[in-house]
């Protein structure tokens, strides 16, 4: 499983943190992981990042989108996508992770492959209702698994949704487990 976690140039030493958090659970030997970070993050913070990485997941891969990307709903969105296209062009399914989505146990992303392998679904994640009136009544978290083929069905609703997560409801929602 390719585990992606994006990061802003403030959330720095989130990442690094739970890097290091990561490797007190032990390794992820058996798993890629992909730092997408914002064109504007520091280079030193990434490098830093990915040294730990090295150590824990069995290789790392940083990329960048395009161009910096400000804002908490755009910025995100950028960062999705652009993990979302690197891993289509791989053809590995993926788990998105947040600075702040923190593993509690070791083996942790072996039990998370296992249950996306044996799920049937292309989505996995936390489905939850919302009685909001500007919310869709169903949403998926943005934190979780999805296919390699997630960017191609994504990327239209999730450029035109607000927040990246809402705009992909409809597509991944009844599609998810």
């Amino acid at each position: 499983m390719l585990a992606t976690v994006s990061v802003c140039r403030k959330d720095t030493q989130l990442l690094i943190d739970l890097l290091n958090w990561i490797e007190c659970l032990g390794p992820c030997k058996d798993h890629l992981c992909l730092l997408v970070a914002d064109a504007s993050t520091p280079f030193d913070d990434i490098i830093a990042a990915r040294i730990i990485a090295d150590r824990v997941f069995k290789g790392c891969e940083v990329i960048t989108n395009d161009v910096s990307v400000d804002g908490w709903i755009e910025g995100p969105k950028s960062l999705f996508l652009t993990a979302a296209q690197w891993a289509q062009v791989q053809g590995m399914p993926f788990l998105i992770m947040e600075t702040d989505s923190i593993p509690l146990r070791t083996g942790w992303l072996d039990e998370i492959e296992a249950e996306y392998k044996a799920c049937g679904k292309p989505y996995m994640g936390h489905v939850y209702s919302s009685n909001a009136s500007n919310l869709p009544t169903l949403l998926m978290s943005g934190i979780g698994v999805y296919p390699a083929t997630a960017y191609a069905e994504l990327v239209a609703p999730v450029t035109a949704g607000t927040n990246w997560d809402i705009g992909m409801t409809d597509v991944v929602v009844p599609k998810a487990h």
